[in-house]
């Protein structure tokens, strides 16, 4: 008897640990994002508002310009002329000036630009603290300051 429950006890164990490095894996690998203070964050096509969430699932970002219906396949920015590049090659995005919809935006090949955004709206998965995928959501591009694709580091 006490032997079965050394041993059901050792299983919970490794189950615990299991599940823990599993959210911890699916946690490390998600994007951060930052909502602006004065963020109503309002889902586009529900009309919910969303509770607030820190992480967003690797590869759910899409930037859409006039329809939600379809996202752009790339980023779209004015610099010195209408510029894109691919979503895949951004590292970060931080609002630099609301007013005028400007971001610094740092590229994974080290490069970097201080662009007016062309882009309106955004949608993401978010991930919850537990690691959690929950459903996705539309917000507008302004209710966010900060969009962080470099790996995490605990």
């Amino acid at each position: 008897m006490r032997r079965r429950m050394l041993r059901l006890a050792g299983v919970a164990a490794i189950l615990v640990m299991m599940c823990g490095v599993v959210v911890d894996a699916q946690t490390k690998d998600a994007v951060r994002i930052a909502f602006d203070d004065q963020a109503k964050r309002v889902d586009l096509r529900t009309g919910k508002t969303i509770p607030l969430c820190t992480l967003a699932e690797r590869g759910s970002i899409r930037f859409y310009l006039n329809r939600l219906d379809r996202a752009d396949e790339f980023f779209h920015f004015y610099h010195d002329g209408l510029r894109t590049a691919r979503i895949t090659d951004l590292e970060q995005m931080e609002k630099v000036q609301p007013r005028f919809a400007i971001w610094r935006i740092r590229f994974a090949s080290g490069g970097k630009n201080t662009p007016r955004v062309q882009h309106k709206a955004v949608s993401f998965i978010p991930v919850t603290a537990e690691g959690k995928a929950g459903e996705r959501v539309y917000l507008r591009l302004d209710d966010l300051k900060l969009i962080d694709w470099r790996e995490q580091v605990n």
